[in-house]
């Protein structure tokens, strides 16, 4: 081998999302819950192979210099990447996994860790967020499952020659069109500032942990057929539900705008069926709601309706794509000291809520051989400071529903008490007075 080290471009998302990391703690995780017992030293080969399949996953992330890169890393074999726990419950174990932190430029950018009980093994796959977004993580989950099941037919199996693959968002502006960009430039971002009363207790990382609702496959449909009654989408009546939980639990001054940041993957803009390797491919609306007290829910949905609409007209996401390019076009160094400003929680009364959908986790994708897999799911990043995210994902017809928190800024019972209100306005969907 070479003494020269391998390296690779670092993509404007890459870099913006290690530039806020003291925003996030930027892990996303994907939980799989079995009866029965996977193979331990399969599985550990299956995640070895998926990294040099994607060989961004078998890369740390360099900032020397004022620069940033991607290096192939020499010491893969030293790493543990699939640590086997024997226990009698998994939730203290995935509790602790979730909450740990991870460094691109020194821990592993996939990890899994396999908890082992009487009853059948969870097993969780973290993935670092500077190295993927929440389609992404789910990529990265299926490549492991694929490459067990393939082990598991021949042991002798390898994958071909690694891949790292165009990362750009460059794909994604080529495909719009020079006019369309020029058409959706920069504009409208004079976000309002946030208002609203929760008890935050200060600024701290510390105690991170995620709490947990669930919507069975029966409120599931409930919410899909409410949805096409109303002309709304799925992430129409999330954001919904949780603007009404702010307006009930933040106390936000009457008709001030209440700015929700939403995900949006922008692979949407590529061709169907090109295949993309594991990256950051996405970006956000910021749709701003008023308060309204005695507001229905109904009434609340046609406004979320309403200001979805007029962001997707505008060709959503790419205003955002166009915003990080032109934030590292200048240089990574430049850009750090930009964004740290503008993005440092210190900086801000509130930093904006996120809603993300990471949608429904494919059955037959995520799939370890005969092992049955009895439920599935996704986690996103834990914010920092005052932010809060809601996300969401949908296994075999029920849907998770997921929020993280840091005991040293916000109390984990207020978070609760937020995500009782969100599910409670999506369970609340599926009587038939609601349907009719």
């Amino acid at each position: 081998m070479s003494d020269q080290p391998i390296r690779f471009r670092a993509a404007a998302q890459d870099q913006l999302n290690y530039i806020t990391r003291a925003n996030a703690d930027q892990q996303l995780h994907v939980i799989v819950a079995c009866d029965g017992r996977l193979d331990a030293g399969r599985l550990e080969r299956a995640v070895r192979l998926a990294m040099e399949r994607e060989l961004v996953l078998s890369c740390r992330f360099v900032e020397a210099d004022g620069r940033v890169y991607w290096e192939l890393r020499r010491d893969l074999a030293q790493l543990e990447v699939c640590r086997v726990v024997a226990c009698d419950d998994p939730q203290p174990g995935l509790a602790a996994f979730v909450a740990q932190p991870g460094d691109p430029c020194r821990d592993p950018l996939l990890q899994a860790r396999l908890f082992r009980t009487p009853a059948g093994d969870t097993l969780c796959v973290k993935v670092n967020h500077v190295a993927a977004d929440g389609t992404g993580t789910k990529e990265a989950a299926y490549l492991v499952a694929d490459t067990y099941r393939r082990l598991e037919a021949d042991p002798a199996y390898q994958p071909g020659p690694g891949r790292f693959g165009r990362r750009s968002q460059l794909a994604i502006f080529r495909q719009a069109g020079l006019r369309n960009l020029l058409r959706y430039r920069p504009r409208q971002f004079g976000l309002p500032a946030m208002h609203f009363e929760l008890p935050f207790v200060g600024e701290a990382s510390q105690g991170r942990g995620f709490t947990l609702r669930r919507l069975s496959p029966a409120d599931f449909r409930a919410l899909k057929a409410y949805a096409h009654a109303h002309g709304a989408t799925l992430n129409d009546l999330l954001l919904a539900a949780l603007y009404r939980a702010m307006f009930a639990q933040g106390n936000p001054p009457q008709d001030t705008p209440l700015p929700v940041q939403v995900s949006i993957d922008l692979r949407r803009y590529l061709p169907r069926g090109q295949e993309q390797p594991i990256c950051n491919l996405s970006s956000a609306l910021y749709p701003a709601l008023r308060y309204t007290p005695g507001q229905t829910f109904e009434h609340t949905l046609a406004d979320v309706v309403a200001h979805m609409g007029r962001w997707k007209a505008r060709r959503p996401g790419l205003t955002g794509a166009m915003l990080i390019q032109l934030a590292v076009l200048p240089g990574f160094a430049r850009a750090k000291a930009t964004i740290g400003r503008l993005t440092a929680t210190s900086s801000c009364r509130v930093a904006p809520l996120l809603l993300s959908n990471f949608g429904l986790l494919d059955e037959e994708r995520l799939a370890f051989g005969r092992l049955p897999v009895r439920q599935a799911w996704m986690l996103g990043p834990v914010m920092f400071g005052h932010g809060l995210m809601l996300t969401a994902s949908t296994y075999a017809g029920q849907m998770t529903l997921a929020m993280g928190t840091c005991a040293g800024s916000i109390a984990p019972q207020t978070v609760e008490g937020l995500l009782d209100r969100v599910w409670q306005e999506l369970a609340g969907l599926g009587t038939p007075p609601a349907l009719a």
